[in-house]
């Protein structure tokens, strides 16, 4: 299902959308708040930035509006390193989980993720 519960009460404001592309069905958008408080405190792995983290602090691939198919494992990889984290929102935590949860479901069925951010 195309889930906006991350994205209500933001309309008209950027989001970032997770889209599977072999069913367009199943899309995730979320208000690109959530991802600034996500990554404003950046992880740093062996191999320097990776995944949302490196677009988000160079401010390429994924957030421009063409948008980027992702790399599933590296993605979910980085993204996991912020679990645990304090962030400013009550909610980003809870939208964390769910952006895992939806990029391991793509990773099991081996769909491929198409991630862009709309203005």
């Amino acid at each position: 299902m195309n889930n906006i519960d991350f994205y209500k009460g933001f309309e008209g404001e950027p989001k970032i959308e997770l889209k599977i592309i072999e069913d367009s069905n199943l899309a995730l958008h979320i208000w690109d708040g959530y991802f600034c408080d996500i990554f404003s405190n950046p992880v740093f792995h062996e191999k320097g930035r990776t995944g949302f983290t490196k677009d988000y602090q160079e401010g390429v691939r994924t957030y421009d509006n063409e948008g980027t198919l992702i790399n599933i494992p590296e993605y979910l990889s980085d993204l996991r390193t912020y679990r645990g984290n304090r962030f400013e929102i009550a909610e980003t935590s809870k939208c964390l989980d769910l952006i895992c949860d939806f990029l391991e479901y793509a990773e099991k069925q081996n769909y491929t993720v198409l991630v862009s951010r709309q203005c």
